[in-house]
């Protein structure tokens, strides 16, 4: 049940208009959002601020992560995103192995993922229903 069960929301926002991944962190019961954005040479902030309208988040307060690795490659900005969330939700706050030297290897690791998590039987059984 939303707020007793789950107090805490993670997503990963596509913008279309640059190609960009943006990952965000809800907290329900404190009304905050953090987004995290991965600053490259491609992408403006200001191009952000343009399509999010911030007074449509009425109760809300938002705020953007500090800290976050760099990549100075466009195509490892949903990578990192994803494994920011993930190190997030876990309750970890150091996130220096996330950078473009790594990218490969947690790119490998998160499809080894996908795919034991594809073939767990207990999945598949879910899936025929």
């Amino acid at each position: 049940m939303w707020m007793q069960d789950v107090d805490i929301v993670y997503g990963v926002v596509h913008e279309r208009l640059v190609d960009h991944f943006i990952g965000v962190e809800i907290h329900l019961t404190v009304n905050t959002i953090t987004i995290f954005q991965l600053l490259i040479h491609a992408i403006k902030l200001e191009m952000m601020n343009e399509e999010i309208n911030f007074n449509d988040i009425v109760s809300f307060q938002v705020k953007k992560a500090e800290g976050l690795p760099n990549t100075k490659l466009p195509f490892n900005c949903g990578l990192f995103v994803v494994k920011m969330l993930e190190c997030r939700s876990l309750g970890l706050k150091k996130m220096s192995s996330i950078n473009d030297d790594t990218a490969m290897d947690l790119r490998s690791k998160l499809c080894c993922e996908m795919f034991d998590l594809f073939m767990d039987k207990d999945f598949q059984e879910g899936c025929r229903r």
